[in-house]
């Protein structure tokens, strides 16, 4: 999911008009078996040493955490894991502006038996 539509630039709090679409997806989860794993993802521009989070590492956790506790609400907590890895896995280069946007994303893994996918 790419994070631009659920995140403000540089901030992990899902906008609130994107709730129900996360809601909509943790419904679908809870239909079927498996562990979910929620993977966040950020561009490589540093985080300002001054703002809430003191890495893309961090940003990339809260952006994680904030998924998953909107899944937490329909989904039991046994089954879910969150994750965060800064820039470590871009999807696009992080040297244009559409890059970034493609890079600042979070996944939404549904893991089968024996963790397979």
């Amino acid at each position: 999911m790419a994070g631009d539509g659920l995140f403000s630039s540089g901030r992990a709090d899902v906008r609130p008009e994107r709730v129900p679409l996360l809601v909509a997806i943790a419904d679908a989860l809870n239909k079927v078996p498996g562990r979910v794993v929620v993977t966040g993802h950020t561009d490589n521009v540093p985080m300002s040493v001054l703002g809430r989070y003191k890495s893309n590492w961090d940003l990339s956790q809260a952006r994680a955490d904030a998924v998953l506790q909107i899944l937490g609400t329909r989904v039991t907590a046994d089954r879910l894991a969150a994750d965060g890895v800064a820039d470590t896995q871009p999807v696009a280069s992080n040297d244009t502006a559409d890059g970034r946007s493609r890079n600042r994303r979070v996944e939404i893994m549904l893991m089968g038996q024996a963790g397979r996918q």
